[in-house]
């Protein structure tokens, strides 16, 4: 990580000899590096003093006998990447922040792009085998994608190409090479962070001290929307939507709507006069319902259910007791239709509309595309699960009605 050091010309002739002195080093923030800069030179009136970088290659701030300046351009970058240094170390931690080549979060796909440079390496080591080099190298990637998401926050002990001379010249070194660079690889759980430390990381990162130039989505080729700030704090946060969305109330007055699916969705108010605690509270307010749902997905009950494919045997699966889940089974708009026994067939409503596939018959009707069945639950008005003792006779009845061809069907108004 970067640091910042003072160096000194104690007076005009070591200047222009080039001759300096370093009396501070390991400062962390270029802010705290200038004020003391400033204190020295107040305090001992040097030839010259400045602030740099750990590595002497960069000026940040200097002042003389004539002139006190600072490198502006470099400075605000400075400070720009200690802010994405701070906002980073809230949401990793000490012990999960990675600097590679210094400030550089490592991932996944720095490690893949280093793994094509060995191939080219081996290849040029190995001409002769270099088919076989290129798709042990390739099958070696797809393993690391299937563990390691690109994603993920990863740490490289040390680089990867040092791996190369560890290498002996026997084929299939490759398979050895895998050991060796998993080995350098430590996949890191992103750990739960302190809401109010993100959002002041955030806002502070992003010089945002009020939020008078937000507004409604309307107006987002003009003004940021309150809809991209909350993006971005929920995605910081690790909070899953799939849609946020900015409307107008009256002046200077907004109502966000984020939608985490299709049946749920939370709505802020908010305006342009609020303040980040305000903004604060909201979001606490967001990760609190989420949470709610999280629940009770998790309370959603089973039903155990014959599920019949167009054309293929009847099997029994297990699917979640939710609208979605069903309509997901028929491709489609549920119709619940009677079976027999306290059971019920449910299809696609507008199977026939749709010209889907023959897959029942029943006398003179027919249903249309997939279908299951399930128990009818019909004291509580709702479904139950198909019981054990049902199953067998169930799939010999679904396979005698089954069509297996698309024979033309005389289609005729009956209900069953």
């Amino acid at each position: 990580m970067r640091s910042y050091i003072i160096k000194i010309w104690e007076n005009e002739d070591l200047r222009e000899q080039g001759i300096s002195d370093i009396i501070r080093t390991d400062i962390k923030d270029i802010r705290t590096a200038v004020q003391i800069a400033q204190e020295i030179q107040n305090n001992n009136r040097y030839a010259c003093i400045e602030v740099q970088d750990n590595q002497q290659k960069t000026s940040y701030y200097m002042q003389d006998m004539i002139e006190e300046k600072i490198f502006e351009k470099k400075y605000l970058e400075a400070i720009k990447q200690e802010k994405i240094n701070y906002l980073y170390k809230l949401m990793y931690g000490d012990k999960n922040i990675v600097f590679i080549n210094e400030d550089m979060i490592g991932k996944a796909n720095v490690i893949l792009k280093e793994l094509d440079t060995i191939k080219q390496n081996l290849i040029e080591e190995y001409q002769e085998d270099s088919k076989d080099i290129i798709k042990e190298v390739n099958e070696l990637k797809d393993e690391i994608l299937d563990e390691y998401d690109e994603e993920d926050i990863i740490k490289l002990y040390e680089h990867p190409m040092a791996i190369v001379p560890m290498l002996n010249s026997n084929k299939g070194t490759l398979k050895d090479m895998r050991e060796t660079f998993l080995s350098m690889v430590e996949v890191k759980e992103i750990p739960e962070v302190a809401l109010d430390d993100v959002i002041d990381a955030y806002m502070g990162y992003n010089d945002i001290g009020n939020f008078m130039e937000y507004s409604s989505d309307s107006n987002i080729y003009t003004n940021p929307s309150f809809s991209s700030l909350y993006k971005d704090l929920m995605d910081l946060l690790n909070i899953k939507y799939i849609n946020v969305y900015t409307n107008d109330v009256s002046d200077g007055k907004y109502v966000t709507t984020i939608e985490f699916n299709k049946e749920k969705s939370i709505t802020i108010d908010i305006n342009a006069w609020s303040e980040i605690e305000e903004i604060k509270e909201n979001l606490k307010s967001i990760v609190e319902y989420e949470k709610t749902i999280e629940n009770e997905k998790n309370n959603i009950s089973k039903l155990r259910v014959i599920y019949k494919e167009v054309g293929k045997e009847p099997k029994v699966i297990e699917i979640e007791d939710t609208l979605e889940a069903k309509q997901k089974l028929v491709e489609g708009l549920i119709e619940v239709v009677p079976y027999k026994n306290n059971l019920l067939l449910i299809c696609n409503e507008e199977g026939k509309i749709n010209n889907l596939a023959p897959n029942l018959q029943f006398d003179y009707d027919y249903i249309a595309g997939n279908c299951f069945i399930v128990g009818d639950d019909f004291e509580n008005e709702g479904f139950k699960s198909v019981e054990d003792k049902q199953i067998e006779d169930i799939k010999k009845d679904l396979k005698e009605r089954s069509i297996e061809t698309c024979e033309e069907i005389e289609q005729e108004d009956m209900e069953f």
